[in-house]
């Protein structure tokens, strides 16, 4: 690797771990991402108006920051804006697990098993409990 490339790749390297997304972009030319397959979660999100899709990392990934980010979601080849958590769920999870969540605008389908990729933009803010969590 030459001098200059191992430069960008600490830069690349330093934008996913301070969750600069627009960095990372300007670095690589595309969006970072995760992808894999949609996993069956607690149903919680539904319960309360706002369904999620769930990814389990694998555990020796580079991800960004614990929290929220603005997203999109590509899905048999369809791109749906999104916006996901990424982190272990502080309000009702507490396992170690880390799991990447997201919630897809205005799309209400079972995609269980099903791959998807998920492209994040920008980074709203961390990851926090909640007092509690209110079905609707």
């Amino acid at each position: 690797m030459t001098a200059l490339n191992e430069h960008k790749a600490n830069l690349t390297e330093t934008a996913i771990l301070t969750g600069n997304m627009e960095e990372y972009t300007k670095l690589t030319g595309g969006p970072f991402t995760i992808e894999g397959t949609v996993l069956d979660g607690n149903k919680l999100g539904r319960t309360i108006g706002i369904p999620t899709i769930n990814q389990v990392p694998a555990k020796d990934s580079i991800l960004p920051p614990f929290g929220v980010y603005f997203s999109e979601v590509v899905l048999n080849g369809h791109a749906y804006k999104g916006i996901t958590n990424i982190g272990h769920k502080p309000t009702v999870n507490s396992k170690d697990t880390v799991t990447v969540e997201t919630y897809i605008y205005n799309f209400n389908q079972t995609i269980y098993g099903s791959y998807a990729t998920v492209k994040l933009y920008h980074f709203r803010r961390p990851e926090m409990k909640f007092a509690a969590y209110r079905i609707q």
